[in-house]
């Protein structure tokens, strides 16, 4: 009798408690993609740092919050599962990476670009006011000023 009024009562425990259980996976999950993307935008301001550093940092602290939340919620003893939730975890934050690597990279296309642009617009200034200098000599004879 006993063991049944137990078993009748974890059952009644645990439905009560699953949808809370999932509901803080869901929260924590959501808490700690956007101090991820919080913490990687962070980290590619200013200049010098390495990208890969900056996402294996930020990566690593958020998915061991995530981890360390999921274990504290957790109650033994139950069918309960954090494991899919930090995979889809680690799924989402690599597609921010992913997309920032992006980013990265168009920004990092751009500066060339510009100083490429400006580096020749430079060399073609240089080249014809060496050309109007040579003229010049050639027809005056004296130095252009």
């Amino acid at each position: 009798m006993y063991a049944r009024k137990r078993i009748d009562l974890t059952v009644a425990l645990e439905s009560t408690l699953s949808p809370l259980f999932f509901g803080q996976l869901k929260n924590l999950h959501k808490l700690c993609l956007v101090q991820f993307k919080k913490a990687l935008l962070e980290g590619l301001k200013g200049e010098g740092y390495d990208f890969g550093d900056v996402v294996m940092k930020a990566r690593g602290k958020w998915e061991g919050r995530f981890e360390d939340g999921a274990r504290e919620a957790f109650l033994e003893d139950t069918d309960w599962s954090w494991e899919d939730e930090l995979v889809s975890l680690k799924e989402e934050i690599g597609s921010v990476a992913d997309q920032c690597r992006k980013d990265e990279t168009k920004k990092m296309i751009n500066q060339i670009e510009v100083s490429c642009s400006m580096y020749l617009s430079e060399s073609i200034a240089n080249k014809s006011t060496a050309k109007y200098q040579e003229a010049y000599l050639r027809t005056c004879g004296t130095p252009a000023q």
